[in-house]
């Protein structure tokens, strides 16, 4: 039998460690509970896999030091200490990666992030829901000498870029705002989409704003960051150089750097993934429209690929030639 003294120094070894092992833990389990808040604060998608991973790190390391603490023989303790169960052994060795991954997510998702990047839309007034509904009738008149076309079926099996154009002053962005937020257009969407992922983007031109706000560059950065913000999962795969590097938040995107981004998402991810761009305001570009034209087009040269997008009326929606359009 052992000396009581010197069960008493072991016993006081061991709890130095459990002590210890549990900081550790928990300290690592704080920084991913940081991490999980920012991906909240982004409304990024995939806070519950962290937040799962450390509820079951700290769920198992409870129920080992509860373990432990029912036994007050040190040599049993000491062995019981080397035995923890393999789940928790598996989740420790999976919090460095996790919250590498996470910070990785985070940083770039906030590089994309510009001043005012939903200033226009948050700026745009929601009208009684009654206001928009004839969007959601199974037929609404596209003008008096064309076919009948509904958005909603459109959603369900078109392809390419539906445009809906109105009057200035007629509430366009209104209209946009309400249609690209509202519920049956994402249920419809998720029907077209079937068993892949879907996701949604929006941009909203402002040429009384900043240069992000009416470009070229500004829209491809939006989207991407709310493509992003949904599956970050994409990212490693859209832009592998910049997942590689260590960044920091701030430093800028060029724009061939976002353009090459699409064009990896469009050769990589086709098979699992559909997306639908809601564009509004496209006469207030401030830029030459061949070029977002041709952008648009490329994008929806893929079937995984949709937009909607609203203009006024005009020389330029009238040099658009056999496009899907409604009339407001």
């Amino acid at each position: 039998m052992l000396p009581f003294l010197e069960i008493r120094e072991q016993q006081d070894h061991v709890l130095k460690e459990q002590l210890g092992m549990s900081a550790r833990v928990h300290g690592v389990a704080d920084t991913l509970d940081r991490l999980a808040e920012s991906h909240r604060r982004l409304e990024i998608s995939s806070t519950n896999q962290s937040a799962e991973l450390r509820r079951n790190i700290t769920s198992s390391l409870g129920g080992v030091l509860r373990e432990h603490k029912k036994d007050l023989r040190a040599a049993e303790v000491e062995s019981k200490l080397s035995r923890f169960p393999p789940s928790l052994l598996a989740n420790l060795r999976n919090l460095a990666p996790e919250s590498v991954l996470l910070q990785r997510q985070i940083t770039i998702i906030e590089s994309l992030q510009f001043s005012g990047i939903a200033e226009r839309e948050d700026n745009i007034k929601m009208v009684h829901p009654a206001t928009f509904e004839w969007l959601f009738e199974e037929e609404n008149k596209v003008d008096d000498t064309s076919k009948e076309s509904n958005i909603l079926e459109w959603l369900r099996t078109g392809t390419n870029t539906f445009w809906i154009s109105g009057k200035a002053g007629s509430g366009k962005s209104t209209l946009m705002k309400f249609f690209h937020n509202h519920e049956k257009t994402h249920a419809t969407l998720r029907h077209w989409a079937g068993n892949r992922r879907l996701l949604v983007a929006s941009f909203f031109f402002w040429n009384a704003g900043t240069t992000m706000q009416k470009s070229l560059h500004g829209l491809l950065q939006t989207l991407l960051y709310h493509i992003f913000k949904q599956a970050p999962e994409l990212i490693a795969i859209a832009c592998p150089s910049r997942w590689q590097q260590r960044l920091r938040s701030n430093d800028s995107w060029k724009h061939e750097e976002i353009r090459q981004a699409f064009v990896s998402l469009k050769e990589q991810q086709m098979d699992s993934v559909r997306f639908c761009f809601f564009i509004d305001g496209l006469d207030e570009y401030d830029g030459d429209h061949a070029d977002i034209i041709n952008i648009m087009n490329k994008f929806t040269s893929s079937d995984a690929i949709k937009i909607v997008s609203l203009v006024g009326l005009g020389m330029y929606l009238k040099a658009l030639m056999g496009i899907t359009k409604a009339s407001k």
